[in-house]
């Protein structure tokens, strides 16, 4: 079996975004870990879809199927992870989404340009808001009949 080799040219291909350093390394992967939990992605999917409009934690509670102490658990892990925003009304606590806290997870990915969007035309690869993207709402499942 013969080994490939790259050429000089393959090998010392100029980075297209700036190098992360170590501490910019090490928050990310911090605040990725805090998203590293199906419970939490989901939080951030349902704050999302609320857009600006906080949520209460009874309906994250209902949503996720999980008690109140677990799910109070998660948020404070994407609490500290800058991703999530408390707010409290009498003995009910709110969240939403911390304003730019996504695209801050995502620019040091893109190059620090901000969005996904603004980095270079890849609006392809852009979030797009669970209330704004319709179309799995608009495809027929593929196993039922379409009536």
């Amino acid at each position: 079996m013969a080994l490939l080799r790259a050429s000089a040219e393959q090998c010392n291909v100029p980075p297209t975004t700036a190098v992360l350093t170590d501490g910019q390394a090490s928050e990310l992967a911090a605040r990725f870990a805090a998203l590293a939990d199906p419970a939490r992605v989901r939080i951030v999917h349902r704050l999302l879809g609320a857009r600006e409009a906080p949520v209460c934690v009874c309906d994250l509670v209902a949503l996720l199927r999980l008690s109140q102490p677990a799910v109070s658990y998660h948020l404070k892990i994407l609490r500290d992870a800058g991703i999530v925003h408390r707010e409290r009304r009498g003995s009910f606590a709110h969240y939403r989404l911390t304003e730019g806290a996504l695209e801050r997870l995502l620019a040091p990915l893109w190059g620090g340009e901000g969005s996904p969007n603004a980095a270079g035309g890849r609006a392809s690869h852009a979030l797009v808001s669970p209330a704004v993207d319709q179309r799995s709402s608009q495809q027929p499942h593929p196993k039922r009949p379409v009536t």
